[in-house]
């Protein structure tokens, strides 16, 4: 598959491998989100958890499968979670509880009926986290060398295209717009507020992940200075 498939801690790696370490990753990240709503809620009679995990489910098999064809060296770095930076480390390890929060609550909010969110409010929801996680693939497929973890590897450019000629960190963009949907896709204001502070780490993230790049990868100084926001345009 080449170099760059190697450089993205692909080689001796079967593309079958790669996509089966995926499967099983998103199957287990699938029955873990699940548990966690359902137990907190204290039901499975809820729709909008079955509607949001269904939508999700279908979103991520379409992406697995098309960068299991067309760009594994993605994929592969997608099912890697050894970060090497401590910053990282400690900034993912703090974030682990806030995440496990963020999907105990609107169980929570179904449980005891803190808020109550309009079916059609949390339809047109369902959409944006939709359109989310499609902005989050089509980075993927710009970007192979995207991954979970910061690391530059050997023959890893500068990507100034797409949706990285508007922020420096569409995935981040992505995922900060798909917990945001999220709260009201599953029928909670109060999730939704909370979903607020997931742009607040990620931009953490991303301050401390500039540090490596700046460091260990030519040219992205020059690409800071061309596109200035980081996350959220014109505003951050």
């Amino acid at each position: 598959m080449g170099e760059d498939w190697k450089a993205a801690g692909g080689a001796g790696v079967s593309r079958a491998k790669v996509a089966a370490r995926a499967a099983a990753t998103f199957l287990l990240g699938m029955a873990a989100t699940g548990c966690i709503l359902f137990a907190s809620a204290g039901t499975f009679a809820w729709p909008n958890a079955w509607i949001w995990l269904g939508t999700l489910a279908f979103l991520m098999t379409v992406a697995l499968v098309a960068l299991a064809v067309r760009e594994p060296e993605a994929l592969a770095r997608r099912v890697e979670y050894q970060e090497r930076d401590k910053a990282q480390r400690r900034i993912l390890g703090a974030a682990a509880w806030y995440f496990l929060a963020l999907f105990a609550l609107p169980g929570l909010d179904r449980r005891f009926g803190w808020s109550e969110v309009p079916p059609t409010a949390s339809l047109v929801a369902d959409l944006a986290v939709a359109a989310a996680y499609a902005l989050i693939v089509a980075v993927m497929l710009r970007n192979r060398w995207a991954g979970r973890t910061v690391k530059v590897v050997e023959g890893q450019k500068v990507v100034d295209t797409g949706p990285y000629a508007v922020v420096r960190h569409p995935m981040y963009a992505g995922a900060s717009a798909f917990y945001l949907a999220t709260g009201v896709a599953l029928g909670s204001w109060w999730a939704a507020l909370a979903g607020l502070g997931v742009p607040v780490i990620l931009g953490v993230r991303a301050v401390a992940e500039e540090r490596t790049l700046v460091r260990e990868l030519p040219g992205y100084l020059a690409y800071m200075e061309k596109v200035r926001w980081r996350i959220i345009p014109g505003l951050w």
